[in-house]
């Protein structure tokens, strides 16, 4: 009788089955983890422009000054906060990322001294869509005291 050795290790076949498993998983992965990249990066630009908007409010409260934020449908700009006379700086301009618009509410939003704002309460909306196709909406509602919320929807298809 013939006594082999415990074999160690894994053949050429299954090494080559399992590559080409790992392969398949990859090359139907991609194209999803792509499209979950850009929406990310369309929900962190919309955070950002929520941040700067409060940063926009307590300028005005820390430096007695009123604080203008301009607001297009892709873009915004504040005065440059890093200038110690708001009223004498230059503007600092932001561009919304791809996928994000705002499609209600764009002007101009004043933050007085108070940290309220002057034209009263105000709702945007800003929508987010990848490849053409609206995915999500933000609703950003500032009251007339400058509390500032946003709602979040997912939009199904």
């Amino acid at each position: 009788m013939v006594i082999r050795r415990q074999q160690k290790g894994y053949s050429l076949v299954e090494v080559l089955l399992v590559l080409a498993i790992m392969g398949i998983f990859l090359a139907i992965s991609i194209p999803a983890l792509s499209s979950y990249m850009r929406s990310y990066s369309a929900r962190v630009g919309a955070d950002e422009f929520v941040s700067h908007m409060r940063l926009a409010r307590h300028l005005a409260i820390a430096r007695h000054q009123p604080i203008d934020m301009l607001v297009g449908t892709e873009e915004y700009s504040l005065p440059d906060w890093t200038d110690k006379d708001i009223t004498t700086a230059g503007t600092r301009d932001f561009r919304l990322p791809r996928g994000c618009t705002i499609v209600s509410g764009t002007g101009t939003i004043t933050f007085r001294t108070d940290g309220t704002i002057s034209t009263g309460a105000t709702t945007m909306r800003m929508e987010l869509t990848l490849d053409g196709q609206l995915t999500a909406r933000y609703d950003i509602t500032i009251s007339t005291a400058g509390k500032i919320t946003t709602t979040f929807t997912r939009v199904t298809i």
